[in-house]
């Protein structure tokens, strides 16, 4: 390095950012990852995603579509039946795989979508209200009023 040679902070911010997430993937998950001569950016976000939800973040981004299936029980109709209209804040638990330079990193994960509503609500409505309990039904929910927010956190042990 020369007097005259310019650094790119940016650069160094970067990679010193990198290689803390790629410590923080290897310590809580007690394994040593071997990073290739070349990374994708796809890779960095998988990284970035990762890092982020075991050092207790919330990633998120954004979401289109949403299909839930159900089956029918008494609650599920009267909520479909009287509140059809409304928009929901789903969660659920559910498992992300991140495949990332030849290892497999499977997290535990509550995932929010913080402003939905039923796509084609009268739609439903009049199919719920053939439906039996115990009928599988599927529901389709859009983006509501509020936006397409959906936000996953790292479960707790």
């Amino acid at each position: 390095l020369k007097a005259t040679d310019q650094i790119d902070n940016r650069s160094i911010d970067k990679a010193i950012s990198f290689y803390a997430q790629v410590l923080n993937v290897e310590k809580y998950f007690s394994r040593k990852i071997k990073i290739p001569s070349t990374v994708t950016e796809t890779q960095i976000e998988d990284l970035e995603y990762i890092s982020e939800l075991i050092c207790g973040g919330i990633c998120e981004s954004s979401w289109d579509t949403l299909s839930c299936n159900f089956i029918i029980d008494k609650v599920i109709k009267e909520t479909f039946l009287n509140y059809w209209d409304n928009e929901y804040e789903i969660q659920f638990v559910t498992t992300v795989t991140v495949n990332l330079w030849e290892n497999t990193f499977s997290l535990p994960i509550r995932r929010r979508y913080v402003c939905a509503h039923i796509d084609n609500p009268k739609k439903l409505k009049a199919k719920i209200d053939v439906l039996d309990i115990g009928d599988p039904a599927k529901v389709t929910f859009v983006p509501g009023s509020c936006g397409n927010k959906v936000e996953d956190c790292l479960m707790s042990n």
